[in-house]
């Protein structure tokens, strides 16, 4: 009888040892597949744009990249001006804040992608005290801006930049503060 409950006791032996490694590696997949962020097709939708030319950006709601899409899918002629959030540039120099490399690439993208669409690109002095090297300043960090968009393949004819002394204000009557950006986009009427 030792000889009869010996495959049996193998076969039993086998099947436990091929069910806990089943399980093992069961639980190890639900784990690696538990870490993964999952993102639902109606939220990345909502933030991922699509142009005419067949370019697409990411514009998260609240943005500014999303403002200015937001007035481009309007259609309409006329200006809307815009005001890049944050230091543009590292104090008391014309060296770009990584956020404003971005958005001046997203610039660049939105540009490219509606030819009808002009800017005009206005680069605040800081108030230093020293109104001759503020403007100064602000013309250098305005030229920064033109360099960075033409090396985005912009070409020069749809945008103009310059500098301007602190503080200005927009059409819409609010202030700008000293050292920001401030973009007029302009569509013109159909010919």
């Amino acid at each position: 009888m030792t000889s009869q409950r010996r495959p049996a006791l193998l076969i039993v032996i086998f099947v436990l040892v091929a069910g806990a490694m089943f399980l093992g590696l069961r639980s190890c997949y639900t784990a690696a597949k538990g870490d993964k962020e999952t993102v639902s097709a109606t939220s990345a939708g909502d933030s991922i744009i699509a142009f005419k030319d067949g370019t697409t950006m990411i514009a998260e709601r609240g943005t500014l990249g999303r403002a200015m899409v937001d007035w481009l899918e309007l259609n309409k002629k006329g200006q809307a001006t815009f005001l890049l959030a944050g230091e543009p540039f590292a104090q008391g120099s014309a060296e770009l804040a990584p956020d404003t490399a971005t958005r001046i690439s997203r610039l660049a993208a939105l540009l490219k992608a509606n030819g009808d669409v002009t800017a005009q690109i206005f680069v605040f002095a800081v108030d230093s005290g020293n109104q001759h090297a503020d403007i100064n300043l602000a013309g250098i960090r305005a030229r920064r801006v033109q360099t960075e968009l033409v090396a985005n393949k912009v070409a020069p004819s749809r945008f103009t930049v310059a500098g301007r002394p602190a503080p200005e204000t927009v059409k819409s009557g609010s202030a700008i503060q000293s050292g920001r950006i401030a973009v007029t986009l302009s569509r013109s009427p159909e010919t």
